[in-house]
């Protein structure tokens, strides 16, 4: 992923993410990510590009396939503040029977600043962890699915 200098941060991350997550993807990371990025999601808390680099290292040694849709993305103007909305299909030999699987969530980024040359300093994702990974298992699957369908009753 190569961008030219006027490339918006934003735009940047959006180009990262929908690409298919693999080691040659990663080389990008330093391109979109602050050197103190700060990342979490429902399992992870993370601080600096290197812990963040083996964090996705280990993740796409895991899967067979990782890719993400955006579907809408927000910024006002120079605020650095943004929110996207995504689904990540993935494929994981231990969860979902190792069928392709998607989930919904969406991410809360700060810029380090104004400008094309502002990169992510904070990430965080929001997603279901019970439908990306409980209803996933084998037999702790079952059980999640079936308290989910009965809190909905």
């Amino acid at each position: 992923m190569s961008h030219s200098a006027a490339t918006p941060p934003l735009q940047r991350f959006i180009d990262f993410y929908q690409q298919p997550l693999n080691s040659a993807a990663l080389a990008a990371l330093p391109e979109v990510y602050h050197a103190d990025i700060e990342f979490s999601d429902p399992a992870h808390r993370i601080a600096g590009l290197a812990p963040f680099q083996r964090y996705f290292d280990n993740m796409i040694a895991n899967i067979g396939h990782c890719q993400f849709v955006v579907h809408s993305a927000v910024q006002r103007d120079s605020d650095p503040l943004a929110f996207v909305d995504w689904s990540m299909s993935v494929q994981h030999r231990r969860l979902n029977g190792g069928a392709l699987f998607t989930v919904t969530g969406a991410s809360k980024l700060k810029f380090s600043g104004p400008g094309a040359d502002a990169k992510i300093i904070y990430h965080q994702d929001f997603f279901d962890l019970g439908a990306m990974l409980y209803e996933r298992l084998p037999l702790l699957g079952a059980v999640v699915r079936r308290i989910r369908n009965q809190l909905g009753q």
